[in-house]
């Protein structure tokens, strides 16, 4: 990494301009990522992470539509929880906006290979003009994705959009939105790099989605929030679909399905609670996560399954049903490897220590499940737990 370019301050913020050159494995030229940080968010950034190589037959083209300009495509079919493109940005920047005179995105933009910034400037730029004269910032706005930079201790005392990052993809940012996405995007600090995977199955030629917008929230409020920020009336599968019954039975069907969904941990049972209350049924948590997943395929949110995949899988666990477990077990190492490694870490662990349990030597199968650790002590916990308290009930009878 070079040294800061340029420094502005614009009242209490200060900012500089560096670039990030990432050595390369091959012999293709090194990745450079413009950046425009806080100063004490330099020391914090990961020491040379190597670049990415591009894919020699990737997944997915990307082509013009009819009429929501350049999308990409899915080149052949994609399985649920299937990396798509692993892709550093090419401009890091403030979400705050600067002073109508800064000359920060001019110098921004003067850092991107030539290459890359014509590619760039095709990215879709709804700002006015007015409001948002400059190229890289205008398209920053319409399309930078969220990212999780990691931040100094005092950042607690900054402004909160002060504390947001976000960053232009190339490739990425070519998917068009839907409430009911195929793909979701996962950013990695220590790499430098988002990931944009599937989070259902893909057909070959079918449009690769993500959402822009919060699919918990109602059809309205969806509609408002993408037509103030990105300037687009939504007309995906999921907000028009045909008219079967009356549409506004299918929207408030609809709105209440995905509001159940986003305050369902809140409101419904969970393992840890459940693993807590022996009195409970075997199959409260799973009946009722079963539930949600209907909903969640039904309104084409895929994205939030994780959780209750993973749910399920230990409510087996503790249940000790080999069977099952392995079979939930395994549907969470194959959708969730991107979203979250550590749950999936975890399960494998669980999993390696379950199918080398006989299952006609309980006794083993407990200590072989203690074996592995955390994850191995609620293997058949629920089990164990029943037998305790018949076994208890039979001695009460005994004076």
């Amino acid at each position: 990494m070079e040294g800061p370019l340029k420094t502005w301050t614009y009242g209490a913020h200060t900012y500089v301009l560096n670039i990030l050159s990432l050595p390369s494995t091959s012999s293709a030229t090194p990745t450079t990522i413009a950046t425009l940080l806080h100063p004490s968010m330099t020391p914090l950034l990961p020491p040379s992470p190597t670049s990415i190589p591009v894919l020699d037959s990737p997944c997915f083209e990307i082509k013009q539509t009819m009429y929501k300009g350049a999308g990409m495509f899915a080149a052949r079919g994609i399985c649920a929880g299937q990396v798509i493109i692993d892709e550093h940005p090419v401009i890091i920047l403030p979400n705050k906006p600067l002073p109508l005179d800064s000359p920060a995105y001019d110098e921004l933009e003067e850092l991107v290979p030539e290459d890359k910034i014509v590619e760039m400037l095709t990215l879709t730029n709804c700002q006015d003009r007015k409001v948002c004269p400059s190229n890289v910032e205008g398209i920053a706005r319409t399309n930078a994705l969220r990212l999780a930079m990691r931040l100094p201790g005092d950042s607690k005392e900054w402004e909160p959009k002060e504390r947001q990052y976000g960053g232009i993809f190339l490739k990425i940012n070519r998917c068009n939105h839907s409430c009911g996405p195929n793909a979701a995007f996962r950013w990695n600090v220590d790499t430098l790099s988002a990931v944009l995977y599937a989070v259902r199955p893909i057909s070959e030629g079918e449009e690769i989605t993500i959402t822009y917008a919060d699919p918990t929230r109602s059809r309205a409020e969806r509609i408002a929030h993408l037509e103030q920020n990105y300037g687009f009336t939504c007309d995906c599968p999921y907000c028009s679909r045909p008219q079967s019954s009356s549409i506004e039975e299918h929207i408030n069907a609809s709105d209440a399905s995905r509001a159940q969904l986003g305050t369902w941990f809140a409101l419904h049972p969970v393992f840890s609670k459940w693993m807590l209350d022996p009195c409970l049924p075997d199959d409260f948590v799973i009946s009722s996560h079963l539930h949600a997943l209907k909903l969640i395929e039904q309104e084409g949110m895929q994205g939030m399954e994780g959780p209750f995949l993973e749910d399920i899988a230990m409510c087996y666990a503790a249940l000790g049903d080999k069977i099952e477990f392995m079979k939930w077990a395994n549907r969470v190492i194959a959708r969730c490897g991107i979203e979250d490694v550590e749950m999936v870490r975890k399960m494998k662990v669980l999993l390696q220590c379950v199918e080398s349990i006989e299952e006609d030597d309980r006794r083993d199968r407990w200590s072989k499940a203690r074996k592995a650790g955390k994850q191995g002590k609620s293997w058949g916990v629920r089990s164990r737990q029943k037998q305790r308290k018949s076994s208890k009930n039979q001695h009460s009878w005994h004076y």
